[in-house]
C-alpha cells in the first residue's frame, strides 16, 4: 500500500510522467480497509494483517496467493474521469483473462459502492464479473486530475463464499505468470509499457509512509 501511495505522488510531481502498471501479491495474507471504513467494522480472518488502504471501497481479504494490479494515471488519458477509468481499466483485465479462458460477463446483481462490509459482497456497476459474479473489485484515490486504482483478482475461493475466483471459473486456472503477460499485453496495446524497478525516490517515499501511515496502528484503526 505504500508503494502505491509513492507511485501516485511521484506521478502527481512529474507531468511528464508515463502511466504506471503494477502488479504484485502479499505474503502473508493481507486485510485492507477502505480509506473511510470504521475499523471496528469487521474481525480481520486469522493470519492476515490488516492495513488501511489510501482509495475508499469496503474491505477485501488478500489471500496469499492473489494478483492485485494497481494503475496511475491521469484521467484525460481514460475517458476524463473517474467512472470510464473504472470502466476502461477492467475492459483491459477482463479482455486479458478472457484471452487466457476466463468467462467474462454475464448479468448479475449491482448496486452502489459502499464503506462498510466486504467488498465482494457488494458488487457495482464498476466491478468486473464473470458467469455473473464478482471477480475483480477496485477502488480509486484522487489527486487532482490524476488518480491510482487498485484491485484484487483473486485466485481461490473466498472464505466467505462471496464473489469468485479463477480457480473457480477455469480447471486448471492459469499460472500468475500467465496473467501477469496477458495483463502486459493488453495494456501495453494502449501504453508503451518498459519494464523498470522503483526508483530511488519512490523506494524512499516508501520506506517513509510504511514507517509513519502503513504500519501506524493509529492509521489502521482511524
Amino acid at each position: 500500500m505504500a508503494v502505491d501511495e509513492a507511485l501516485l505522488e511521484a506521478f502527481v510531481a512529474d507531468p511528464e510522467a508515463a502511466p504506471v502498471l503494477r502488479v504484485y501479491g502479499w505474503s502473508p495474507a493481507g486485510f485492507s480497509l477502505g480509506r473511510f471504513q470504521p475499523a471496528d467494522d469487521l474481525a480481520a480472518p486469522p493470519g492476515a494483517e490488516v492495513v488501511r488502504r489510501l482509495s475508499g471501497g469496503a474491505a477485501i481479504y488478500h489471500q496469499s496467493d492473489e494478483l492485485t494490479y494497481s494503475v496511475v494515471a491521469r484521467y484525460r488519458d481514460l475517458g476524463g474521469g473517474p467512472k470510464p477509468a473504472y470502466a476502461l481499466i477492467h475492459g483491459l483485465i477482463g479482455d486479458a483473462l478472457a484471452a487466457l479462458g476466463a468467462p467474462i460477463g454475464g448479468e448479475g446483481p449491482r448496486g452502489r459502492a459502499v464503506r462498510r462490509g466486504l467488498c465482494y459482497a457488494h458488487p457495482t456497476d464498476y466491478d468486473l464479473l464473470a458467469r455473473g459474479v464478482k471477480l475483480v473489485g477496485s477502488a480509486q484515490r484522487r489527486r487532482g486530475s490524476c488518480f491510482l486504482q487498485h484491485g484484487s483478482i483473486p485466485w481461490s475461493p473466498h472464505p466467505d463464499a462471496r464473489g469468485t475466483s479463477l480457480s473457480e471459473l477455469m480447471d486448471p486456472p492459469p499460472t500468475r505468470s500467465a496473467v501477469v503477460a496477458a495483463l502486459v499485453a493488453q495494456f501495453g496495446a494502449r501504453w508503451t509499457l518498459v519494464s523498470s524497478a522503483l526508483s530511488r525516490n519512490e523506494c524512499a517515499a516508501a520506506e517513509t509512509l510504511e514507517r509513519t501511515r502503513y504500519g501506524s496502528d493509529a492509521w489502521s484503526s482511524g
